[in-house]
């Protein structure tokens, strides 16, 4: 199973899980259904394959428990019973089997082992009335196992697969994070520190991309499937690219690195971008503004800060690094109202983090799944709820010189406002991004990246 355990994992997880089934209580009851059967996921098959696609678990189970190797599993819970777990474990030599939950898990749980696709039809069938069936639909439209030849599981009549109404009221709460989910983030983040240090040092070296993902991936001792998501490494004008793709391995002249990577805990993500200049002064201190408006923006995080407000602040921050750096003349001020400061910097500030690197209910106004209405200006941000005390979230600027926006600038009416000179010098860079984790504590923020930086 691999799970990350400590003592104090441990004495918060049964509070955790308290706070777990009276969510799903309160949502089934809102819902009228008697049960749920959270499914762990399912392999996928190339075509024409006998080989998977890397396995991704049912973010709605590893809010129970870290059941992370563990496709076709499920679990079965109705409201004021012990939640089970069905461990699909078959006799198969060609592949290890997944292990069972140990403590602290198991002692919450009753734990039923099927090495057969009719024992797993049979202990999903004991489920009875209006119940709710969550996950990958592939994992009910099918019986387990390679190939899935046999005909569908036979649901119970009046069950739902992946309501939208339980989701909405589910999905509203997954935001506000338990003090075990807290610090499985924060475990998450320390395990990334030291990887981005032997990733940078491999920069300096002279590395590629490949070698610096290697140096990455050796020092957090994490596999490619176990991060949370596939690590952005970006070398000179590839950090333009806000979500590059390749690791290349070219070793051509080092000029910039920009590196967005992070462990996983539990299932529970970090998200840690840095930047960095190999030997230029002039980028390097763009870098540091760009820092230094990072961190302030990090310090407006509190309860009761609208996000929408928050990433506007960003923008004008933004506006004034783009000054202070004689990038754009005139004043910051309009730079933002004047779309200049867009060019530069394309997307959202952050958005919530948690089993998802992007956790879901960014957007809602309630237990419905009312959508806030995003502004005008920023009509595609991710996260524009209301900040509150226990959410988890990202503060993510980025200044990056990217092809397609700087000639629409250039060629619009505020393109004689820029300094092209400068911009050229900078342009073989590809860009910035400073991304910190930072928990909404009831008088401010936490943040959870720098102090790990501080001591890791």
């Amino acid at each position: 199973m691999d799970p990350t355990v400590d003592k104090h994992l441990a004495e918060l997880y049964p509070a955790h899980l308290d706070t777990v089934r009276r969510r799903f209580d309160e949502a089934l009851a809102a819902c009228e259904l008697d049960a749920v059967v959270i499914g762990a996921g399912v392999e996928i098959y190339f075509f024409c394959d006998d080989q998977t696609y890397p396995y991704k678990p049912n973010p709605h189970l590893l809010q129970w428990l870290p059941l992370t190797r563990h496709p076709e599993s499920c679990l079965v819970y109705t409201p004021g019973e012990r939640a089970k777990l069905i461990i699909y474990q078959p006799d198969d030599f060609w592949h290890a089997p997944p292990e069972l939950p140990g403590a602290p898990w198991a002692e919450h749980f009753d734990i039923e082992v099927s090495e057969t696709t009719d024992g797993m039809r049979d202990a999903i069938g004991k489920a009875l009335g209006r119940t709710a069936f969550l996950g990958d639909p592939a994992q009910w439209a099918r019986t387990p196992g390679n190939p899935p030849t046999k005909p569908p599981w036979k649901l119970p009549p009046e069950s739902q697969v992946n309501p939208p109404a339980l989701l909405n009221h589910l999905h509203y709460y997954r935001p506000y994070k338990t003090p075990y989910e807290i610090e499985c983030i924060r475990l998450a983040t320390q395990l990334s520190v030291p990887a981005h240090r032997a990733a940078e040092a491999a920069f300096r070296a002279g590395g590629s991309e490949y070698d610096i993902w290697h140096a990455f991936l050796g020092s957090c001792r994490q596999t490619p499937t176990q991060l949370p998501y596939p690590a952005i490494v970006a070398r000179n004008r590839n950090g333009a690219v806000l979500h590059y793709q390749h690791y290349g391995h070219s070793a051509d002249t080092p000029h910039s690195l920009l590196i967005d990577a992070a462990c996983a805990v539990n299932g529970y993500a970090s998200d840690i971008t840095r930047s960095y200049s190999h030997s230029d002064p002039e980028f390097a201190d763009l870098i540091e503004r760009v820092n230094e408006a990072q961190q302030a923006m990090a310090a407006e995080v509190r309860p009761g800060q609208p996000f929408a407000e928050l990433h506007d602040f960003a923008h004008q921050s933004i506006a004034h690094v783009l000054s202070d750096a004689g990038l754009v003349n005139g004043n910051p001020e309009n730079y933002v109202e004047r779309g200049i400061t867009a060019a530069f910097f394309p997307h959202g500030l952050g958005h919530f983090l948690g089993i998802q690197v992007h956790e879901v209910g960014g957007s809602f106004a309630d237990r419905t799944g009312t959508e806030i209405e995003r502004p005008a200006r920023y009509p595609n941000l991710r996260l524009v709820r209301t900040l509150e005390t226990g959410q988890v979230l990202t503060i993510e600027p980025g200044l990056y010189f990217i092809d397609s926006l700087l000639t629409k600038l250039k060629d619009g009416p505020h393109g004689k406002d820029v300094n092209w000179n400068t911009v050229d010098h900078l342009h073989k860079f590809g860009g910035i991004r400073i991304e910190d984790n930072v928990v909404v504590t009831e008088s401010g923020m936490e943040n959870l990246t720098r102090a790990a930086f501080a001591t890791g």
